[in-house]
């Protein structure tokens, strides 16, 4: 396949990445709000609302985002991989909090020149794939 047809998942963050000490998730009407990170995600809450999409249609999707008034985009792969459980599996996310996450790969705004960093939640794998 071309490089352009690859498509997987897109989850949604606003905030600044600060790593702190203690907290978990806090689910919100819309959002889950994760304390430890200082970081708000999309809550994804129909599987219709999880439908794959290449990087570009990805980053378009979040920056497009008009949830609560804040501006959206793709997660860093630090951020995204710091939602993984590793005690859990298909997905490795904590299941009462992300409930409509598939075990598949999801983008993260990460890059090495043409191919982004993603993270799988099968069980918690991080890949380097074209965009």
């Amino acid at each position: 396949p071309l490089l352009r047809e690859n498509k997987i998942f897109a989850v949604c963050t606003s905030a600044k990445f600060q790593k702190r000490e203690l907290g978990g998730f806090v689910k919100k009407p819309h959002i889950i709000i994760q304390d430890s990170y200082k970081i708000i995600w999309q809550d994804i809450e129909k599987i219709s609302q999880n439908k794959q999409m290449s990087f570009d249609e990805a980053k378009n999707y979040c920056e497009d985002m008009s949830l609560l008034s804040k501006k959206w985009r793709l997660p860093t792969l630090d951020e995204l991989y710091s939602i993984t459980d590793h005690y859990a599996s298909s997905p490795s996310a904590d299941k009462d909090i992300f409930r409509n996450f598939v075990y598949k790969f999801y983008w993260t705004n990460d890059s090495i020149d043409e191919k982004a960093y993603v993270v799988g939640f099968k069980v918690g794998s991080v890949g380097l794939i074209p965009k």
